[in-house]
This record gives structure tokens, sequence and C-alpha cells, in this order.
């Protein structure tokens, strides 16, 4: 039948980093004076003997050595990643360089060479702010950050959909490890009750960035306040203050420069701002607009080489900001087809990030597409480790490992917690949201519950900051904790899961008022879902799926009579509501029972998954010719089996005392508890 000119609609209100290479401080001068000949170009090998550069010593310690390519530009590599030869070379040099009775002092004069691979050196801009900014006492400091204009024009577009699996990447530059044992800091900065806090760790100490923040009711009532900790020489610098609102954002991994996004509602804004960093003092450089305007706002940067920005908006624009001019220039910009969440290489020379079922990698430096992985299903996020030898991809139900020099698996790790969740590498270990996993045994180790203000991790530490309205807490702890680790010794994987794929379930469904075709229906979409998950089926496993389908109580809504539209007899949806299209019909009260779905996976008392469901009265719907609206709600508010097919349980159920590892410890105050 023609549908008449009416719709009717029910409303209701609703109520809603990078991992960080420092740069080194450097022990060794450089190549001058009476070891000029170390200076000399020559070639040099990795130690695969796969790759060699010409090029000539800048500067090296005991850790990693820098090289001027014969184009200029300064790379970092870690002495373990050079060939015998070259060793041995470096060696000679710090023998030669340490026996000087007065060695040159590698911070006197010049530039400072850029940490990134590939890099050149940074230069600041010219133009400085000219706003007073002023301190918590009334004394001027200095300024707050002037705003600039970008140059968006001329970015070259980014490619970002990979095809076939295929692999020309390099392996990044590994993030050297920590030496930090785990402590307790008592930091002078405050956090009001309104008030809001960020946290992230960057430079050889590492050093640690803490800001507390506020966007209040009038603009004098905006603040940004800064504190660095450097975890080496564990020394705090004062607070620094700035009267207007900004929350940091990156870290550059020499700890040289940070990015701030300037609040300007809902703890969201467009603008972004540099600061230059010099030991305890943070100088602001320019601020410029990055993101497009509402619903398209700043949601993630990271510093990449050659004195470049990363910046991702909520429209899922990518867009990389040279900073080496005087004022931003976009260099390259595209689209992120599938996910926000990516993932860069400690230095920044990669991005990875989920493409569908494919994991893309992007070479910064060039915009192209290097390399592809396939791993079958869907990919909601990525994570390439701090030593750069691996990538991790978060799919459904499961971890999957990859080797970054040839793109080939390691293993894989099945995960309690389905679809997306945040994922991150914690040293030799992976994080699912709060617990850890064990990649070589294929286990969940450990869960840590953690509550403070802000937390950033930084290899395998995690900096955890708890904010009080007068002064504040960072606590720096290794994970996972020793007895984590020494815990999983003894236990075999195979026996944490109660169901696993090719175990057995028994299925026990409860049906109330569903018609024969329904009860059939959801029968075969039970069966189905057993071969996905490559359960069996056996009545006499003491493993239970229950099923259960059933009307719900009565319930009453309200709707609302609008006149329908049509294009050359096709009739339209109806308007979206807003306050100036709201319907102005007649209302109607209708009574109706909703479908409750429950499935439940379960041993004796204890529940391994479950999930609920109810079909109810929809937000809008069409009457027909003579129809009543009560009649035209009855027909559909029907039981709905394709539900049993949008469920996706873990293929492997962990056993009821294993749903937070071999144990779980919480990140408080006062440490690991």
């Amino acid at each position: 039948m023609i549908p008449s000119a009416r719709s009717l609609t029910c409303f209701a209100w609703i109520t809603l980093s990078c991992v960080l290479f420092p740069l080194s401080t450097i022990d060794a001068g450089e190549p001058t004076g009476a070891l000029a000949k170390y200076a000399e170009n020559r070639n040099w090998v990795d130690d695969t003997g796969k790759f060699q550069i010409g090029g000539k010593l800048k500067s090296a310690t005991a850790e990693e050595v820098q090289i001027q390519k014969t184009d200029g530009r300064v790379i970092t590599v870690p002495l373990a990643k050079l060939s015998e030869k070259d060793q041995t070379f470096i060696q000679e040099f710090l023998k030669a360089e340490s026996a000087q009775s007065d060695p040159s002092n590698p911070f006197a004069g010049g530039e400072v060479p850029n940490p990134f691979a590939g890099g050149t050196p940074v230069r600041s801009p010219a133009a400085m702010p000219t706003q007073p900014q002023k301190s918590l006492s009334g004394e001027s400091q200095g300024s707050l950050p002037r705003k600039v204009n970008a140059i968006s024009a001329g970015a070259r577009p980014l490619s970002l959909a990979p095809g076939r699996e295929f692999w020309s990447v390099s392996p990044p530059v590994a993030l050297p490890k920590l030496d930090l044992p785990d402590a307790i800091v008592s930091l002078p900065i405050g956090k009001p009750f309104f008030a809001k806090s960020a946290m992230m760790a960057a430079g050889r100490g590492p050093k640690v960035f803490v800001n507390v923040y506020q966007e209040g009711r009038k603009p004098e009532e905006n603040y940004g306040n800064f504190m660095i900790y450097d975890a080496k020489t564990q020394q705090n610098s004062d607070m620094i203050h700035f009267d207007d609102s900004y929350r940091l954002a990156a870290v550059a991994p020499n700890a040289a420069k940070i990015a701030a996004v300037h609040i300007e509602g809902w703890d969201t804004g467009n603008d972004m701002a540099i600061f230059q960093v010099d030991g305890h003092t943070i100088t602001p450089l320019y601020q410029f607009t990055v993101g497009g305007g509402k619903w398209k706002e700043f949601v993630s940067a990271t510093f990449l080489g050659n004195d470049r920005l990363a910046v991702i908006t909520k429209d899922k624009q990518l867009t990389f900001w040279d900073l080496s001019g005087p004022a931003p220039k976009a260099q390259f910009r595209g689209e992120l087809q599938h996910s926000q969440n990516v993932s860069f290489s400690p230095l920044g020379e990669l991005m990875a990030y989920p493409a569908k079922e494919n994991i893309g990698f992007l070479d910064t430096a060039t915009g192209k597409i290097v390399g592809s992985i396939t791993p079958g299903s869907s990919v909601y996020r990525v994570a390439m480790s701090a030593d750069g030898s691996k990538v991790a991809a978060k799919l459904l139900d499961k971890l999957a490992i990859y080797n970054m020099q040839d793109g080939s698996p390691i293993n894989t790790v099945p995960v309690s917690k389905t679809g997306d969740a945040e994922l991150k590498w914690v040293g030799d270990f992976l994080q699912v949201d709060e617990t850890v996993y064990d990649v070589e045994r294929g286990l969940p180790l450990w869960t840590y519950g953690a509550r403070p203000t802000a937390k950033d991790m930084y290899d395998d530490r995690m900096f955890a900051f708890f904010a009080d309205k007068q002064s504040s807490t960072l606590t720096i702890n290794r994970l996972p904790h020793e007895a984590a680790i020494l815990s999983a010794d003894s236990v075999d994987p195979n026996t944490i899961y109660e169901l696993a794929p090719g175990r057995s379930v028994r299925v026990v469904t409860s049906f109330t008022g569903l018609k024969a075709e329904d009860e059939s229906a959801f029968l075969s979409a039970v069966d189905a879902k057993l071969r996905s998950k490559q359960w069996t089926r056996n009545d006499t496993s003491d493993i239970v799926l229950e099923l259960s389908v059933k009307p719900g109580a009565e319930k009453e809504e309200e709707y609302v009579t609008q006149e329908s539209r049509s294009i050359g007899g096709v009739v339209l949806p109806p308007r979206p509501f807003s306050p100036l299209n709201r319907p102005t019909g007649p209302t109607e009260k209708v009574k109706y029972r909703p479908w409750i779905h429950s499935l439940v996976i379960k041993k004796g008392n204890d529940v391994l998954y479950k999930s609920d469901y109810a079909r109810g009265a929809p937000s809008n719907f069409r009457t027909e010719d003579g129809e009543s609206t009560q009649a035209a709600l009855l027909k559909l508010i029907n039981p709905d089996p394709q539900w049993v097919g949008r469920l996706q349980p873990p293929s492997y159920l962990l056993r009821a005392d294993m749903k937070d590892g071999l144990g779980k410890s919480n990140i408080t105050a006062s440490g690991l508890n």
C-alpha cells in the first residue's frame, strides 16, 4: 500500500606520541685537532652487511654514533647496529679521544644536530610572540605564542590505501634502553578541581613534561602550567605559567621542542602552539591553525625528522607540517580511511596504520607507502616496538606480531578483548587496555589498574601523574614487574582457557512466544556462530551456551506526527529533528513489549561471556493508509535472529580466575600495589 502522508517520530534527549628517541648527551668530542683523521669520509656498513652509506664521523659515544652523510644530513645510529669493522673504528676513536688531556667540548658553539634520522640542523623561527606572559606572582616571564599564518597550499597528496602484500621497509632505529629504578617523586605543581592535566616523556633522561591547564568561564580564568622533570638527574624545573589554556600534545624525541593545542572549548582546539625547550625553560615560538573547525579539531600530533610535525584531525586528515621556516608549511596531506590510531616509530621515520584488513607502512620522509601486511581480518590498532624490531596489530580477538626486518609473522596471541582496544608495547611485552600480554609465551600476564590524572609509557617504564590541589606525585614503574614475569614460568598457556577452537560447548535455549520459523532461525544462527569460532556442539560438555529470547515488560512511547515528503512519487525519510523543524502534528501514545535477547557462555556459576539486547520501538516509522499507529508499530517489533550473527565473542575464553591474567596490581601515588 502507498504510505499515508504522515510519519511518526519518538523524541529523546541524549546526554556524551610518539615513542620518543632522545638527542644524546654526547660523551665524546668531535674528531677535530689531533683526532681529525677520524673525521675523514669512509664507507659505513651495518651489522647485517645489507646496507652501506658514505659519510664521516660527526661524534660518538659508547652507545651510538652520529654520521654526517655526503649530502650533509646527520643520522644517529646505535653502535651495535654497525659492522664489526666500524665498531672497532669507533672504539679506537673513543680510546684516542679519552687519552686527550683537553678533549673538545661537543656543546660549544654551532648548531645543534637534529636527533632524527636523515635530519638537518633545527632552525628556530625568528618571529617571536608579542603578548606578555606572567608568572603566578605577577612577574613577567616571557610571552604567549603569537598567531602566524601557516602555508597550506602546495601540500603533496598522501596515498594511504595499501594494496597487495609487499615489503621494502628499512627497520626503524631503536629507542635506547632505560636504566631507571622505580621511583615516587613529589612535584610542586597543583591541579585545582576544574583543571585538567597531560604528561609526556622524551629525551635521554628521559625528561617528563607535566602539564596542568584550565579553560575557564572567562578568558582571564584560562591558564596552562608546565613543569619539567629530568628522570636521570632527578631534578625538576620551577612551574612555568602561561595566561592561556594549552594542553600538551607532543614532545620532540630530543625533548628540545614541545607542541601544545590551544584549548577553545570542551577540551578541543584547532590551533597548535610550538615551544622551544632549553634546559628548564620553555620559550613560545608561534601558534598556527591545524584543525578545520567544529568536528574537525586536532586529535593527535607527533614530531618527525627534519623539524616536522605530523598532525591528525577529527575528520581523519593527516598533515605533515614543516616547521623549519618562519611559518609552518604543509608538506604532505592525506585522509586516513580506516582509523585515526596510527603508530610512529621512535624516530618518526615510519608510520604504521590500520587500513581495513591491511597494515600500511608509510615512509614519512618521502610520503610513500613502503610496506603492506595483510593479517586476514580487520585491523583495529597497530603499534611499533621501541626497539624497532617488531610491529603488532590488534585484530578481532588476537594480537598478530610481525618482524620489521622482512614483514614476516612472528606469533599470534589470543586476547579476551574483542574489537578496538588501546594497544602499546611495554618493552618486549604488549599491553591491551590495562592487561600486559607475554607475546613469547602467548598468554595474558598481568593487569595494571591505573587511575592517574595523566600517564605515559616510555619503553617499559610507566610514568603516572597523580595531581592534587597543592602539589602532585609522579611515579615511575617498570612494567611488567619482576614477580609478574617470574609467575609465568610454570604456566601452560593451554590451561588458562575454558573454551578455545576445537573444544566443545553444550547449547541450551529458552524461547517464549516465538514463531516456529523464528526459533529455527535462532538455532541456525547459533550453529553458524559455533562453526565460525571452531567450537563443537556436545550435549555432555560442562561449558554451556545459554540463549534466551522472550518478550519484556510492557513499555509506552509517545510519537509525534509530521508531514511526509516525496519527490516524483518517492517518499522521503522524515526530516531530522531540530528546534527549527520540530513536528507540529498531533501526539499519540502507544504500548508495546520489547523482545529481550540474551546469550551467556558459562561454566558452573562462572560467566565467561555475556551479551544482552533489547529490540524495542524504532525512533520513527510510517503508517499505511487506514493503519493505526499501534498496529504499525507492533509490525516492526520482532525477534532478531541476526543478532546472534552480529555477536563477536572471543574464540578463546579465559577461565574466570584468569580474567586479569596471572594477577592484578594497582598503580597508585604510593607506587605499585
